[in-house]
């Protein structure tokens, strides 16, 4: 009996342990798109999508950093100036609506308010992940987003999570193939701490020769905790197969060889490429005001400077597949994992909300088909899916 199977529709390839299968596998789709790409454009200073404007005039770029851009209406809109009194937050029915706007730095804003609990998320994400590093710096994302929570400004190691406890909240980050996250959650009262912490984790980090080989020990602890977890070996081997050109074959963690060899210019270098106003979207969701909460983003986040030179783009691409990849691994004890794993829309794609919805129908915990037809009728002792 099989113990464990794991399908992961965002590849393309089966790995087992034991007992080969034959499987058919689907063409890549393309790597070319961003999928966490808002849909903003540029414009003149204007209020919200669906706000009334007032004091017309006619249409001027913003100078200096002063102003904010909603990315709902055109160049040609007229400009209003950002509210300057705090407003209380107002209460309606239905689902929340975001509003969306933009600095003249680059900067998005994303602003959800939902009122029902006394608490606000401040999340930072920066569109840059594992597939932006260079061969044989794998691994220096995930190195860089750790740092990040260490000499940032005038926080010491260790205090921007102090920090953040002693004030009731939680926070965390994460790493992926395409980006990088950073969130806080606290008490509305608390939100400009949250906002001061993302403002100078943009433009203040340190980066010194002990800091960076002290974490690459780190690194290879996990690294080593790796060697023990076959499932977390297989999936390595699924993607170092799966994209023979293109950077997602590479692990998150990256390869030790290539994390041994980072150093402080490293670190260095990718922070300031990337870690920038015009690379980065700021979503704040809860129980907050639109009105303040612009005033303290702007406080924070108006005088950094965009990028001045383009931000790197991919431009690997990975060939088409013509037939499928299949590996066997040997490992000591008698658990037996499978692991199929096929290409899969992007998340742009008009397909990728059917995939959602499917994978919802065969993982749910209660009345999924992989409970059902598997673990159910003893086939397996465990089986999940993710899109």
């Amino acid at each position: 009996m099989i113990s464990a199977i794991q399908t992961f529709v965002s590849l393309f390839f089966i790995l087992l342990i034991q007992a080969p299968v034959a499987v058919l596998a689907l063409e890549p789709a393309s790597t070319g798109a961003n999928p966490l790409e808002p849909s903003i454009g540029s414009g003149s200073t204007i209020a919200p999508s669906g706000t009334q404007t007032v004091a017309p005039k006619p249409a001027t770029a913003p100078s200096g950093n002063s102003g904010l851009r909603s990315p709902a209406t055109s160049a040609a809109s007229n400009p209003v100036a950002v509210p300057q009194a705090v407003a209380p937050p107002v209460r309606q029915k239905g689902p929340p609506q975001p509003k969306e706007y933009l600095l003249p730095n680059g900067l998005r804003i994303v602003l959800v308010e939902e009122h029902s609990l006394p608490v606000v998320s401040c999340l930072m994400w920066y569109r840059v992940g594992a597939r932006n590093e260079r061969a044989g710096s794998t691994g220096l994302s995930h190195m860089v987003e750790h740092m990040l929570f260490e000499e940032v400004g005038p926080f010491r190691k260790g205090e921007i999570g102090a920090t953040i406890v002693r004030n009731g909240g939680q926070f965390n980050g994460f790493t992926s193939d395409d980006f990088t996250a950073f969130f806080e959650t606290l008490h509305p009262s608390k939100l400009d701490l949250a906002l001061r912490i993302e403002s100078v984790r943009m433009q203040s980090a340190r980066f010194t020769k002990p800091a960076v080989q002290a974490e690459v020990a780190n690194i290879n602890k996990e690294f080593e905790e790796e060697q023990s977890d076959p499932a977390a070996l297989l999936t390595s081997e699924v993607r170092c197969v799966s994209f023979l050109h293109h950077p997602y074959g590479s692990p998150t963690r990256g390869w030790r060889v290539d994390v041994d060899g980072l150093t402080a210019e490293d670190a260095k270098g990718f922070y300031d490429r990337f870690y920038v106003p015009n690379n980065a979207s700021l979503v704040l969701v809860g129980d907050f005001s639109s009105a303040n909460a612009l005033l303290l983003i702007k406080k924070h986040f108006a005088a950094i400077p965009k990028s001045v030179t383009p931000i790197p783009q991919i431009r690997a691409h990975e060939p088409e597949q013509h037939a499928e990849r299949r590996v066997i691994m040997r490992y000591p004890g008698k658990t037996e994992l499978l692991q199929i794993a096929y290409h899969a829309p992007s998340i742009s794609d008009q397909d990728s909300a059917a995939m959602a919805v499917l994978e919802k129908l065969m993982n749910a915990n209660f009345t999924g088909r992989l409970k059902t037809r598997l673990m159910e009728t003893k086939i397996c002792t465990g089986a999940t899916s993710q899109f």
